[in-house]
Parts: structure tokens; sequence; C-alpha cells
């Protein structure tokens, strides 16, 4: 596998892992328990998919 191969699987699975995250974070906002555990859900979701992935791809 090349490089470009490489960078294009890992962009793949750093967004399916974000959108994993904010749906776990979103549930954690329903249940109303745990309000940390909704912001670092959010937060590291956010980051995976909007930053890291991007910054991968390009």
């Amino acid at each position: 596998m090349n490089l470009a191969g490489l960078a294009f699987l890992s962009s793949t699975l750093f967004k399916i892992t974000g959108i994993i995250l904010i749906v776990l974070s979103l549930w954690e906002l329903r249940e109303g328990k745990n309000k940390k555990k909704y912001l670092v859900f959010m937060l590291t979701g956010l980051f995976l998919y909007l930053w890291l992935a991007n910054a991968l791809c390009c």
C-alpha cells in the first residue's frame, strides 16, 4: 500500500471514529448523567472528524 492509500484509509477511519464519538456524546447528553463525558466525547469526535481527518487528506 502506498502513502496516499494509507492517508486515505486513516482519514476515513478518523472520520468514522469521530462520528461514533459525536453520536455517543449526544447519547450522554440525552441521558443527562455525566456532562463531562459528553464534553470529552464531543470535543474528541469533532477534533477527529474536522481537523485531523482533513489534515491527513490534503
